[in-house]
């Protein structure tokens, strides 16, 4: 029952209506730890590790994904303190499975397997960007959790990637292959893929792509190549498979552009102590809970739901009292 859930977090009654009265958001976001917000798992967060289809679904992989990545709440930074960095895995769902601040002036690296260790990552691959690309994230995530990887090669790794950007790609025919046409945009991304050459030195690697995309917007075409190397064996999955991820990965992106633009997160006043983490929480909840429902204009739904509370407690499977 919603009055015995709310009673039981410390809720006061109102003399007058006799009904139970939450806290204020002032109080949410400055008492509310963040480590106890982002490993919470609510019921509606429930079996949303696979994206659902839909119709603009070109590719649904095999295997369900987690992506890790990082954002700055730059309107927290102080005149004494750094705006704070926070590293997110989510699914291609939209649900934040988890958060993290990256501790003092560390580039990420370290907070990878902290931040994915309280999840269950059997079967699973995982993505990140190419900050991540380390060999020691690639044991962990194979011996440890038991999770295939798909990770971009940069110059980072510049043995790696000089190794992968010598072999012969001319010679390896294209696998996969999607286009995309969206408001004057249009788009085409190609995948050849090959086995891992066997003195790669590079943990766990059972196959190496190349991704190419050509991108025309009003007459003008860029190009893009990547290299990417991964866990996942041919029997696991098939080049559209590989496209697939790396596109899905793209994605968190969205979480982000949200955050900024229609959250305002980069112009928020809120700097006290853990409060910018736990607004960046709040906010990835509201996005992924709406995210879940098939939302496709979240400005849109928050003031919709800003009008009738009732909605919201029906987004998140509750029945008022």
């Amino acid at each position: 029952m919603f009055a015995e859930d709310v009673e039981a977090f410390g809720a006061r009654v109102d003399p007058v209506t006799g009904r139970y009265v939450g806290p204020d958001e002032k109080t949410v976001r400055g008492c509310v730890p963040d480590s106890t917000v982002t490993r919470w798992t609510p019921p509606w967060a429930a079996g949303q590790r696979h994206r659902r289809a839909s119709a603009r679904d070109r590719h649904r992989p095999r295997l369900p994904q987690v992506a890790v990545d990082g954002k700055t709440s730059r309107g927290a930074r102080t005149r004494d303190r750094a705006a704070p960095h926070l590293l997110a895995a989510l699914t291609c769902a939209g649900v934040v499975l988890a958060q993290c601040q990256v501790p003092g002036r560390s580039n990420g690296i370290a907070a990878f397997t902290g931040l994915l260790t309280p999840l269950d990552l059997a079967d699973h691959v995982v993505t990140a960007d190419a900050m991540q690309t380390q060999r020691k994230h690639a044991r962990w995530l194979r011996e440890v959790k038991e999770a295939h990887f798909v990770f971009p090669v940069l110059d980072n790794q510049p043995t790696l990637f000089d190794r992968l950007d010598a072999l012969d790609w001319a010679g390896v025919p294209v696998t996969g292959r999607s286009v995309d046409d969206d408001r004057g945009r249009h788009e085409v991304r190609t995948v050849q893929v090959m086995p891992a050459p066997p003195d790669l030195n590079f943990p766990h690697v059972a196959q190496v792509f190349l991704i190419e995309r050509a991108v025309t917007v009003k007459g003008r075409t860029s190009y893009q190549a990547m290299l990417y190397v991964t866990s996942l064996t041919a029997g696991q999955d098939d080049a559209a498979d590989l496209l697939a991820y790396v596109r899905q990965h793209w994605g968190i992106e969205v979480l982000h552009w949200v955050r900024d633009v229609t959250f305002r997160e980069d112009a928020s006043r809120i700097r006290t102590g853990n409060a910018p983490r736990v607004m960046a929480t709040l906010r990835n909840v509201s996005v992924s809970l709406l995210g879940i429902h098939d939302t496709t204009n979240i400005a849109a739904a928050l003031r919709y739901n800003a009008r009738n509370n009732s909605r919201i407690l029906k987004l998140l499977q509750l029945q008022p009292a």
